[in-house]
């Protein structure tokens, strides 16, 4: 629902408040990857960001796992794939709207053929 106050319309109380409080807990991969600031860069480049960023959260999660299966488990990766499995899929599902996000950032405000910004 935070995504909805991406689209610069003016919503009417009690949605207007209701959005508000959204942006508190609001998970905007955005926030992360900056590279605007150093540099300009493409959208290609952007989305390339966000799916290294996110990578990197699975080979983190992944060397954890690892790490605790040897040491509290007794190297039982077999019974313990699961968990690897559902942390994989929460991630996967808690990245999913700011991926979407990235990817259609370009489609946004683009000119049509006859003259007018969409």
């Amino acid at each position: 629902l935070s995504a909805l106050g991406r689209f610069g319309v003016s919503f009417q109380e009690p949605l207007r408040s209701f959005l508000e409080a959204l942006q508190v807990v609001a998970f905007d991969l955005g926030d992360f990857v900056l590279l605007g600031c150093v540099f300009p860069v493409s959208a290609l480049a952007d989305f390339g960001a966000m799916l290294f960023l996110i990578l990197s959260f699975v080979v983190v999660l992944l060397a954890i796992h690892v790490i605790v299966v040897l040491l509290r488990h007794r190297s039982q990766f077999r019974e313990r794939q699961p968990a690897l499995l559902s942390s994989v899929g929460s991630m996967m599902m808690l990245f999913f709207t700011p991926l979407v996000v990235v990817a259609t950032r370009p489609f946004q405000c683009s000119l049509n053929p006859n003259g007018q910004w969409t």
